[in-house]
Formats: structure tokens, C-alpha cells, sequence
């Protein structure tokens, strides 16, 4: 029978995984989003709200998201990479906080505009990442399925973006 977690969660130890100069730039940059999605609670308003169809899809591409993000947290442990495992846990942090806050706030857009921005360079240096790095290995998921998350993100984030320019444009009827 044998120890079945191994095979689960795989051989590897503990440890902080080399990424190179791409993948410390694509972690910069997440970052960076991240601190936006932080920043966004200086407009956090518990007044309540009504919410337009546009602002419903964008909770939900949001939302989509951010469950990524935190179900990555879990891949990280498994992964054993500490940094990632860190890394991971503020990104799904921020997420989460920016959606509260478009949540319950008045007016986001800001930070919902520039947060997914940077989020979608982000994803285009992961995939730049992806490229370069041809022994690039996770456990549970191949190279071709994290092209695919990639990309879907992108498209969420971008989705995302541009629902927030119909709601400042209709918004503030520009």
C-alpha cells in the first residue's frame, strides 16, 4: 500500500523555489497589484447599495478570481514552496479585499481599473515565464494547463476592466 500522501502531495521538501528574472518580475508586479487591492480599502463605505448588471458580472469575474487565487494557496502548500506559498497568500488577500470593497463601496473604479491591469501584465509575464522555461514543473498540473489559467485570466481581468469603463461611463455619462 505504502504512504499514499507522498504520491498525493509528492517527494519534494520544503524549500524557495528559483524563478529567474521573469519570475521575480511577474512577482513584482502582482505585488504591486496586490498593494492596489489593499489601497482600495481607503474607500471602503458600509452604506448600501444597488447594484447595476454590469457591477454583478464584475463580482463575479472577481470572485472567480479570487477562488483561484485561494485554491492556488492550497497548491503552494502542496507545491512546498514557501515563497510561492507567501506570495500566493497576499495576492488571494487582495483579491478578496478588492471585493468587499466593490462590494460595498460607492465607487472603486480606480482601483478595480488599475488592479486588473496590472493583474492581466502580470499574466502576460507568467505566460513570457511559462515560455523560457522549458523544465518549468508543478505537481497536479502541466505546463499546457497553466498556459489555459493564464489565459482565462486574462480574459477575467480583462472583463473585469472593461465592464469598469461602461460603469464610468455610465456612471458619469461621458
Amino acid at each position: 500500500m505504502g504512504n499514499s500522501s507522498g504520491r498525493l502531495l509528492g517527494e519534494k521538501k520544503w524549500r524557495c523555489q528559483k524563478y529567474g528574472p521573469l519570475g521575480m518580475l511577474e512577482t513584482i508586479v502582482k505585488l504591486i497589484a496586490a498593494g492596489i487591492g489593499f489601497a482600495s480599502l481607503t474607500v471602503f463605505d458600509s452604506a448600501s447599495r444597488n447594484y447595476s448588471a454590469e457591477k454583478i458580472v464584475q463580482f463575479v469575474f472577481l470572485g472567480l478570481c479570487a477562488v483561484y487565487c485561494t485554491i492556488c494557496i492550497l497548491h503552494r502548500l502542496a507545491e512546498k514552496d514557501i515563497f510561492a506559498l507567501g506570495f500566493m497568500s497576499v495576492l488571494a488577500a487582495s483579491h478578496w479585499v478588492l471585493f468587499v470593497v466593490m462590494f460595498k463601496s460607492l465607487d472603486p473604479g480606480a482601483f478595480v481599473f488599475a488592479f486588473s491591469f496590472i493583474l492581466i501584465m502580470g499574466e502576460y509575464i507568467k505566460m513570457m515565464f511559462l515560455a523560457v522555461q522549458k523544465d518549468f514543473e508543478v505537481i497536479w498540473c502541466p505546463k499546457p494547463a497553466l498556459w489555459v489559467f493564464s489565459v482565462v485570466l486574462i480574459v477575467f481581468y480583462l472583463l473585469i476592466l472593461i465592464l469598469q469603463v461602461v460603469i464610468y461611463q455610465v456612471t458619469f455619462d461621458t
